[in-house]
């Protein structure tokens, strides 16, 4: 029980490392874990790889992490070639590694593709070979492999989102909106606060205050002093007539700039009131 512990708290000492970009004390303690992960390293290795991903962006300060990364999923791959969860790190990894080292993006692509043989009916392995194909700007394969995960897995965001990219980049705006919607009803994580505010504005119009209230809970992540969010948040849980949320943003509302308090407070009423027609969208 004592190294799977300590794998653990390493993995999680790694992942604020990189929170807050401290990419060589992570690197440092990256080292340190995998040196004594012994039947862990695996775990290991995806689970860093995973934090990475949601805490930084592959840039040359975190080169020499990403490729200490690299090395030991190829390393652990040389042992287990057709192991899927180290085949998926390694298509990552490399999609990562492309940022400094345009080399990479084809073993990414090789990668994928071994991944698709090896899992036809996943709908991660063509999620990532058209993410391949999208950073490689050959548009029209990323596109069939989005439509082959839709057939696969319809409810899967994010083969949505790269088909609304494509019809963005064909400037089909009606099919890219389309598709930009349909990742939004899914739970896609949109990172671009006006993008949320027109599909916001778009969802309103079919009254789907739920997947508003999810993207704009989005949008308060990305930036959670903008109080303009909150003012919208509160009106979303009010059309879905859940007061106390209602409530509570509007207040964080006028927390944040005072020129909403007398707005917020006439809002409040109008949710004591249960006048909830009233509620603009």
């Amino acid at each position: 029980m004592i190294k799977p512990y300590f794998t653990s708290r390493n993995i999680i000492s790694i992942i604020r490392a990189l929170a807050k970009q401290d990419n060589e004390n992570a690197s440092k303690l990256l080292r340190q874990t995998l040196n004594n992960a012994g039947f862990l390293k695996e775990d290991a290795t995806i689970g860093v790889k995973k934090g990475y991903s949601s805490y930084s962006l592959p840039t040359e300060a975190s080169k020499s992490f990403v490729e200490s990364l690299l090395l030991e999923t190829i390393n652990l791959l040389n042992k287990e070639p057709w192991n899927y969860r180290l085949l998926m790190n390694k298509a990552e990894l490399e999609m990562f590694a492309s940022s400094w080292d345009e080399d990479k993006i084809k073993e990414a692509e090789k990668t994928s593709q071994d991944l698709v043989k090896l899992a036809p009916y996943f709908p991660q392995t063509h999620i990532l070979l058209s993410k391949v194909y999208f950073l490689e700007n050959d548009l029209e394969k990323a596109k069939e492999e989005a439509e082959k995960t839709i057939v696969i897995y319809p409810q899967e965001p994010t083969p949505y989102y790269i088909l609304g990219l494509y019809y963005s980049d064909k400037k089909d705006n009606e099919n890219a909106l389309k598709y930009f919607v349909q990742a939004a009803k899914y739970g896609y994580p949109f990172k671009d606060k006006n993008m949320i505010l027109n599909l916001a504005n778009l969802l309103a119009q079919e009254k789907d205050y739920q997947t508003i209230v999810n993207l704009y809970l989005q949008a308060i992540n990305l930036d959670p002093k903008d109080a303009e969010m909150y003012v919208h948040l509160a009106a979303a849980y009010g059309k879905i007539h859940n007061k106390e949320k209602a409530i509570y943003y509007a207040q964080k509302a006028a927390e944040l700039n005072p020129n909403f308090k007398q707005a917020s407070e006439n809002f409040i009423q109008l949710i004591e009131n249960g006048e909830w027609d009233k509620i603009s969208d």
